[in-house]
């Protein structure tokens, strides 16, 4: 279906506020690593599939966040520009 869809997909993961380490501790290892193969995996295997890891962005700083793991509004706007750029600066390469 992947292949058939002209539709882009952009698979992200998006870093968790350093003052909750308990929420970055609770993601096991083997369930991360589960997560970046399965992404990665896409990305390569499908033309239209990108993946983009903001896991350990530091553009993001604890004022971007409204609670451990979600975005403030403007939280939100930053990382919506960031993965704006990111698929096109990629589709620019692609093309």
């Amino acid at each position: 279906m992947l292949k058939r869809s002209k539709a882009i997909i952009a698979l992200n993961n998006y870093t968790m506020s350093l003052s909750a380490p308990e929420l970055q501790n609770n993601v096991g290892r083997h369930q991360l690593d589960q997560l970046l193969s399965t992404a990665k995996e896409l990305d390569n295997n499908h033309e239209n599939v990108f993946y983009f890891n903001f896991l350990k962005d530091d553009r993001f700083n604890d004022n971007d966040f409204k609670d451990g793991d979600h975005l403030s509004e403007e939280g939100a706007e930053k990382f919506t520009k960031i993965l704006k750029d990111s698929i096109k600066h990629k589709l620019d390469i692609e093309l």
